[in-house]
């Protein structure tokens, strides 16, 4: 059975970084993946999943008959099975172009964000989603409760749930010399309190709010640094911002890593202020090495709060002034971070394990 993901450029992150641990599962039930990369560039990951063995065919996007001509030719030479669609640029007219291929190719549809769509283009997205369910009969997926919600309110778009995984081997609680040796990379001393963020540098991720906290803490945390990992459009008025407040010295911009669990557990606490989000990867890979969290109570992150039990950090209202009282707080008690630090890793052992949601992904592509 031959299956190809089509994606936009291959970086770390979360679809990329799913598809690198599904691999083994793949192959171990004959299924043959293959990947289409739609972006500009081939990106940084590409040579990560070319070596581990996906078959890799660059096709850059554009809105041209010609682009959907070589996708074409590329379906119908390589004869596929299944089509698994990852992005949501131009999905109606990838959907369609495979439907025409060949219209026993299955096709799958993941949605990987909680997209509030309004006017024009709620409209347009409500159309392609009704074609791509009513004619190519499309499978979709949602990473989580709150996409699938926003999926069926908004456009009507039944779908199944399959929770994100994560290597459990790989983002794991690690001893102090490990946590040392991890901080002694970025220049991090033992007793500073480290806070980390890792996302794109835009207005959606909100980084300006983790910004002004620290100001606003820094006389009650002292010690207090930012371990910011994040690259785009951004970057730089980010730090010019961080320069005009006067809190350049408590701030450590890391350019792009392949791998963030050294990042990771460098931190005391891992914070995402960000206003909206599917539920976001690096959430659940900090929650994995035991890191408390503290998140924004949004749609997407508020379905890492299983049970609404706070378990493993707080889920605070969407304001910036919100996040002082528990940085303060955790900084204040070792022992509740070390508490909430145990209750995530225990959480995401028990929602995010990637047999389980493999085994529903293999089923899907099988039946």
């Amino acid at each position: 059975m031959k299956l190809l993901n089509i994606l936009n450029e291959l970086r770390y992150s979360g679809a990329e970084v799913m598809l690198k641990d599904a691999y083994k599962y793949m192959v171990g039930n004959d299924i043959e993946p293959y990947i289409l990369v739609t972006g500009q560039n081939k990106g940084p990951y590409y040579n990560i999943l070319e070596n581990i063995g996906y078959k890799i065919e660059h096709i850059p996007f554009s809105k041209s008959p010609g682009y959907f001509n070589n996708l074409h030719k590329y379906l119908k030479n390589e004869g596929f099975d299944i089509v698994h669609i990852q992005n949501e640029r131009a999905f109606i007219w990838h959907t369609l172009t495979v439907y025409f291929t060949n219209s026993k190719i299955k096709i799958v549809r993941s949605y990987l964000d909680c997209f509030n769509y309004k006017g024009y283009t709620k409209i347009k997205k409500y159309c392609g989603r009704f074609i791509a369910r009513k004619l190519c009969k499309v499978m979709n997926i949602s990473i989580g409760p709150s996409v699938a919600m926003i999926e069926k309110k908004l456009f009507n778009n039944d779908s199944i749930i399959i929770l994100d995984w994560i290597d459990l081997e790989h983002f794991k609680p690690v001893s102090n010399e490990e946590k040392m040796i991890a901080r002694d990379s970025f220049g991090l001393k033992f007793e500073d309190f480290v806070v980390c963020v890792i996302g794109t540098c835009n207005n959606k991720k909100n980084h300006k709010a983790l910004f002004n906290s620290i100001l606003r803490v820094h006389k009650n945390i002292p010690n207090i640094k930012l371990l910011h990992r994040g690259s785009g459009p951004d970057t730089e008025n980010e730090k010019k911002y961080v320069k005009s407040i006067g809190i350049e010295n408590n701030i450590i911009f890391v350019d792009y890593v392949k791998d963030v669990k050294n990042l990771l557990i460098s931190a005391d606490v891992f914070i995402t202020p960000s206003k909206i989000e599917g539920m976001g990867n690096v959430n659940i890979e900090a929650m994995a090495c035991g890191i408390p969290v503290i998140l924004y109570n949004v749609l997407g992150m508020q379905d890492l709060n299983f049970e609404n039990s706070s378990k493993g950090g707080f889920w605070i209202n969407p304001d910036e002034n919100e996040l002082d009282k528990p940085l303060i707080k955790l900084f204040n008690h070792p022992d509740l971070r070390k508490k909430m630090g145990t209750d995530a890793r225990e959480i995401i052992e028990k929602y995010f394990n990637i047999s389980e949601s493999m085994q529903k992904l293999i089923n899907i592509y099988q039946n």
